[in-house]
């Protein structure tokens, strides 16, 4: 197997190294690939190594092993990636009923309450925004109702009064006018009475002739003295 310096990851100082009196240098050295899957010292937590990953690929036990119950001696050195959301779901479950998983994994049925739980609280308080807030209209346009009807209430007693006061106006009027009327019928009466008698001392003279030049006046004053 070839490799030149870039795909080899080796500086150009290091590559002269290996050509020095030193052997053991260049005899000690590794490819990327061999250095990957020589194991590193103390590496209980180190993730899974490629050979091991791939062998556990190509045998299909790790698409089929859910948690890490089925992954041999080295199972604790092994973290499964999820592959896409059916993979997931499948992991949720395994674990789900698997008794020793520790509660590192939400089950679907409970992830669905939470959300359920949290959708129902947030419409609670959505419903109860909306509601506190429409009350609030509501109750801004009753207190203008309130003023409303209190104004047209105050405007209606002033037109009963001033209706009530008009009305007391007329009576008083009408009163008035029927004294008025019963006073002219007496002054009409009485009126009457007076030119009777006054028409009562008239006289009336007749067959009296008349001469030219004489003194009309005096004819009278003598007729009268002598009646």
């Amino acid at each position: 197997m070839k490799y030149d310096l870039n795909c080899a990851n080796i500086s150009q100082n290091r590559f002269n190294s290996f050509y020095a009196p030193d052997k053991d240098r260049k005899h000690s050295w590794k490819c990327p690939e061999c250095y990957s899957k020589q194991p590193k010292v103390d590496n209980t937590n180190s993730p899974i190594q490629p050979a091991a990953r791939r062998d556990l690929v190509e045998s299909g036990d790790l698409g089929n092993t859910c948690g890490t119950g089925n992954l041999g001696p080295h199972s604790g050195n092994i973290t499964l990636r999820k592959r896409n959301l059916a993979k997931s779901i499948s992991l949720v479950d395994c674990s789900s009923e698997e008794p020793g998983n520790g509660g590192d994994y939400i089950t679907e049925t409970k992830l669905r309450s939470i959300l359920q739980q949290e959708l129902a609280r947030a419409l609670r308080l959505t419903i109860r925004q909306l509601v506190t807030a429409e009350i609030k209209n509501m109750s801004g346009e009753i207190k203008e109702l309130r003023e409303s009807l209190t104004f047209f209430n105050r405007q209606y007693e002033d037109l009963k009064l001033a209706l009530d006061e008009r009305n007391t106006l007329v009576d008083n009027l009408r009163r008035d006018n029927d004294k008025l009327n019963l006073a002219v019928d007496k002054l009409t009466h009485r009126l009457h009475l007076v030119e009777q008698n006054m028409r009562d001392s008239n006289i009336e003279i007749n067959g009296i002739p008349e001469h030219r030049h004489e003194n009309f006046l005096k004819n009278i004053y003598i007729i009268i003295r002598i009646c």
